[in-house]
């Protein structure tokens, strides 16, 4: 068990850097591809968390059939041609929308069945300190990248950023390669998958994972362009991100040990209320030392909602060892769609609001993070069936 998920932690670390370099400058990149609209990025990303919300399910058939590892393995050279259409969207707007195609299909290969993985083979008993250190592992990784992402794309341009990141991704199929198959077989049809999402049994899970991708979605592609707006060059924004991941490292590992012998909801609740007070103090942001701060303060504000969410999650998917699949379908599928819907309402709201105006999405996404403590909040004599 051990081996399998460090295999699967290297990978991801190795991943993890390669896309730390780029992640953050990825909806800087799109922002002036649109000429400087922050809507059509909505759109964008909208269709992204739509499309893979509804292919769920494929994605889970498909694990079933080839794999866990085959999955993962197979989602990298997708996600190489993902970042190599998006270096020439300009050349086409049929190469935008392959662009955007394949970004779906990374997202149905790889993350189901990563999910599945951690779900299978982390201990409950050690769970959260599993999940810590992975998260310490991921932030190493993700320390460095943003400032060598930074520097590369301000004196060299993106184009060099692009093939230094495509190599490195290629690297992280390796550690995969040294483990047996695990086979998850997905048994739900897309009706009853589609049906645990409304369910009132689940709908508090529901809105819980709808919220945290709300969350995640405007971090990864608002908080970027925001800071760009405000003049941010590239390299003060990848050092800005590098220094507060820094900076959380040695808390993560604290959440970690506090989430197993603590209550797990609990802790939950005050990260969820510690986040949502991040969110507000970054609508105030106004310079680089203003985004240092704050950010460093959301990076610990957030660990401390996420580790006990992403506990409480996996706790969940485990309690039917033979349904592991079918709770992380209902949660990709939750997380995206709920993603989805926001950023298509965004979409709309910001063809009309100036891109100064941005601000106003972190206090939505504050206003969401309250609704992370809803996760697991219900009968766990009803949990045995997804």
């Amino acid at each position: 068990i051990r081996d399998r998920l460090r295999e699967i932690y290297i990978s991801h670390a190795i991943r993890r850097f390669a896309v730390a370099m780029i992640c953050i400058f990825e909806p800087i990149y799109l922002f002036l591809y649109f000429q400087k609209r922050i809507w059509p990025i909505f759109v964008y990303f909208g269709i992204v968390s739509l499309m893979y919300g509804l292919l769920v399910p494929l994605g889970a058939k498909l694990m079933t059939k080839i794999g866990l590892k085959k999955a993962m393995i197979w989602s990298v050279p997708i996600q190489f041609f993902y970042y190599l259409a998006l270096w020439q969207i300009s050349s086409s707007f049929f190469i935008l929308l392959g662009a955007i195609i394949l970004r779906i299909l990374f997202a149905v290969f790889y993350w189901p069945a990563y999910h599945t993985d951690i779900a299978r083979f982390s201990k409950k008993e050690l769970r959260g300190e599993q999940i810590g250190i992975s998260s310490i592992i991921y932030n190493l990784a993700s320390v460095v990248g943003p400032i060598i992402g930074g520097f590369l794309v301000f004196k060299l341009g993106f184009s060099i950023l692009f093939t230094i990141v495509l190599i490195i991704l290629l690297l992280s199929i390796i550690p995969l390669l040294f483990s047996g198959e695990i086979h998850e077989v997905y048994y739900d049809s897309y009706k009853q998958a589609f049906q645990k999402i409304v369910s009132k049994r689940r709908i508090k899970d529901t809105l819980a994972f709808a919220s945290f991708g709300i969350d995640v979605g405007i971090s990864m592609f608002v908080w970027p362009v925001f800071l760009f707006i405000l003049a941010i060059n590239y390299e003060t924004i990848g050092i800005v991100t590098s220094f507060s991941l820094f900076l959380n490292l040695i808390f993560i590992f604290c959440i970690g040990r506090i989430v197993d012998q603590a209550d797990r909801k609990r802790l939950l609740s005050i990260g969820s209320t510690f986040t949502a007070f991040a969110w507000f103090l970054k609508s105030l942001v106004k310079g680089p030392l203003d985004a240092f701060l704050v950010y460093t303060f959301y990076r610990f504000a957030s660990t401390s909602s996420d580790i006990p969410f992403r506990t409480i999650m996996y706790d969940e998917a485990s309690r039917d060892p033979e349904g592991i699949d079918r709770f992380i379908v209902f949660r990709e599928m939750s997380h995206n769609l709920g993603r989805a819907i926001i950023f298509f309402l965004l979409a709309v709201a910001f063809m009309f609001l100036p891109e100064t105006k941005l601000y106003l999405t972190f206090l939505l996404a504050g206003g969401f993070a309250l609704f992370f403590m809803l996760l697991g909040h219900r009968e766990i004599k009803k949990s045995k069936t997804l």
